[in-house]
This record gives structure tokens, sequence and C-alpha cells, in this order.
């Protein structure tokens, strides 16, 4: 039966995310992928993403953080040491990459949008993590009640589809019913499968948290992108930066990646051995 109610939960989502992707077109704003709009990830009233977005404030703000963390590191990169001993390395990371000429790549469109991407993602994880650990959704309410919400809308799809199909009645005729429903069920399934905010993937293929691994492999291949377009290869760097830009903003305080640089090389390490 699970299996019976999951099946029309995936049949539908597709247009579900079709009728978000339209409501997402009308309050895009170019350039910034979070913005004023419906919060990113457009789940509606996604409570969570509308505090992130406040938090992760403007570009302007961003790019300011981002430099703030390429002048708290030594490069090369060294956690920090118990006894407060500092490794005499070549000077910061920002240093570094000015006199390298990255500078401008790393603080400005489009990569600011990628890094801006990776920070609402992990922030928005933290806090619904927490949500999760008590239980309930970032709406106040017990999980398995959007469940079995995400279930029964579902099913009413499939009765109401079925119903209009016998007396040969096409979708327009009840169009803004249809929609409002399939609205409510990314919602509901929002909540029951996260992910499906972050790539879509249908819900039997769902791994336990790859949103971080891809993002860091993301910026990672923009990073060595851009070396290259320079005819440079220097994939220490890239692994330092992609720690540093992918960690979370107490690592200024901590002076501490996390991910560390040997995380991300082994991630990437790992994805080659898959694509073999």
């Amino acid at each position: 039966m699970a299996d019976a109610q999951l099946k029309q939960v995936k049949k539908f989502m597709s247009e579900a995310i079709q009728v978000s992707q339209k409501d997402r077109e009308e309050h895009v704003r170019p350039g910034d992928p979070v913005h004023d709009g419906p919060p990113w990830p457009y789940v509606s009233d996604d409570k969570i993403a509308v505090r992130v977005s406040r938090e992760l404030s403007t570009p302007e703000e961003s790019r300011k953080q981002l430099v703030a963390r390429l002048e708290a590191f030594r490069y090369p990169y060294e956690a920090w040491r118990p006894h407060g001993e500092v490794s005499q390395g070549v000077g910061s990371f920002y240093s570094h990459v000015e006199s390298s000429g990255l500078l401008d790549f790393l603080i400005t469109p489009p990569f600011l949008w990628d890094i801006r991407r990776v920070w609402f993602f992990r922030r928005h994880h933290e806090l619904e993590s927490e949500q999760r650990f008590e239980k309930k959704s970032q709406y106040g309410y017990p999980l398995p009640f959007h469940r079995e919400m995400m279930l029964a809308i579902a099913g009413n799809l499939a009765r109401v589809s079925k119903i209009a199909e016998k007396h040969q009645v096409p979708t327009d005729e009840f169009k803004d019913y249809y929609d409002e429903s399939l609205r409510q069920l990314l919602k509901e399934t929002a909540v029951s499968y996260p992910e499906w905010r972050l790539r879509t993937k249908p819900v039997g293929r769902i791994r336990p948290r790859p949103f971080g691994v891809d993002s860091q492999l993301d910026i990672f291949d923009a990073i060595t992108k851009e070396l290259a377009r320079r005819n440079t290869k220097n994939n220490k760097l890239a692994y330092e930066l992609t720690a540093l830009i992918c960690s979370p903003q107490s690592c200024i305080r901590t002076r501490i990646l996390e991910p560390n640089p040997e995380t991300v090389r082994a991630n990437v390490r790992d994805r080659r051995k898959k694509s073999i």
C-alpha cells in the first residue's frame, strides 16, 4: 500500500514542480539566486528559507564575509594548533589570491552566486535539522501530519484525474483547484523529503545528505575551470579555497575548516572513481 501511495506522489510531483517553476518565474530578479520574491528554493511558505534569505542579506554583505574569510586564514591552510602556534606561511589567502589575479573572480558574479547558493543551503539544512530533532516541521506541526497530508493529496489528485478522464473532461476545467492542490503537494512533500527542494530527485533515489558533497564539487569545478582558463593547474589551492568557501561562518572564529581540504580532495577522487 505504501509503495502504491508513493507512486502516486511521484506521478504528480513533476507537475507540481512545473507549477512551482511558473510561480518562481513571476518573481525572479535576474542575477541573484536569493531574491525578494517567494523564498528560494521556491517552496510555498517556506519559513526557514525566509529566515535564511534574511540572514544571507545582500550580495555586498556576502562579498564582505568572503573577504573576511580570505583574510582570516593563512595560506597554505593548516588547522588551528592547540597552543596558539601559527604556521609561518606566505600570508593570508586574500593576499595570495589577489597576487594571483583570482580575487575578482571569487568576489564577483557569477561565482558569487554559487557561493551564496552554497551558504543558503548549508544554513537551511542546519535550521531544518534542528526542527527535525524536535520531530516537528518548520510550521510547528508533527512530521507524520505532513506525510499523511502528502499521501492524501496525491490520492485525491489521482481520484479527481480518474473522474475527469472517465467523463472526458480536460483538467483545464478545474485548473485552479488542480494547481493549488499541486502546490500543497509540493509543500508537504518538501517537508517529508527535503531533498525535493535541492535536486527534485525521485523519492526512491534520495541519498543521505548528498547536497553537501555536490556543492563542494560544484565550487571545486568552478575554481579549477577558472584556473584552467588562466593556463594554471593548482588542485591544492582549489581544494583549500573550496573548503574555505563551503565551511560554516563560524570558521572565522575557530580557524578550522569543515569540510577540510583533504575531505574535498577525497570527494573529488571518489567522483572520479565512480565516473570510470
